[in-house]
């Protein structure tokens, strides 16, 4: 739609908002949700969203989203080899903290770029021991109050154009549910190749991005 760089940010937040909350209502009809994981990487991420938005006009944007991208295909080619997860049983302190700035480490990838926390979400939580499935459903549980949070921040800034936001995210309710029976359907194998996909694609744009004006 032709925005500058914050302003899409901010209503693409705004928009996750919606859509991330109709796509977690279908998965927890389908029991894909796991709530304690959602809480213990989500309420972190709400202090990395805070972080994320007040560094987005200090850092060079080209610079951080060329990076991001990089990272993002490096994480696509991990989840595209599969493999079984490892979960962590018993956690300690040493594996609560690396959950902790996973949550954070999302959170400000959120409040950075606006592609919403799940592209480093779903990978922390498949390392937590879930499956594709339930990584995917318990990330977008875990980034509903995230992206309120986000979104209040940018709001403040003026930077959301709220009618394009609602447009979306109405509009994206009416295929979450169909989404989440595909996804609820489909081969462990098929998601972990689609989400790699989606990675790259995000990258792609980012790349994009980055060669525009800074």
């Amino acid at each position: 739609l032709a925005y500058d760089p914050a302003r899409a940010t901010a209503t693409s937040l705004a928009a996750i908002i919606v859509t991330a909350s109709a796509a977690a209502a279908s998965h927890a009809l389908l029991d894909n949700v796991r709530w304690s994981e959602a809480l213990l990487i989500g309420i972190p991420a709400m202090i990395g969203v805070t972080a994320g938005v007040a560094l987005k006009n200090r850092l060079s944007s080209r610079a951080l989203t060329l990076g991001f991208a990089a990272f993002l295909v490096v994480v696509a080619g991990r989840i595209a080899l599969g493999g079984e997860a490892r979960g962590l049983e018993d956690p300690g302190a040493g594996e609560f903290a690396l959950i902790a700035l996973l949550g954070i480490t999302a959170g400000v990838v959120a409040g950075l770029f606006g592609v919403g926390g799940g592209t480093v979400f779903v990978p922390a939580l498949v390392f937590l021991g879930l499956g594709q499935l339930e990584a995917e459903a318990t990330s977008l549980a875990a980034i509903v109050p995230v992206s309120i949070l986000g979104t209040w921040r940018q709001a403040r800034a003026g930077v959301v154009a709220w009618r394009d936001a609602a447009v979306i995210g109405i509009v994206s309710t009416l295929s979450a549910a169909p989404g989440a029976l595909v996804a609820d359907a489909a081969p462990e194998r098929a998601l972990q190749l689609g989400f790699a996909g989606l990675l790259v694609f995000t990258a792609y744009t980012l790349f994009r991005r980055a060669r525009g004006p800074e």
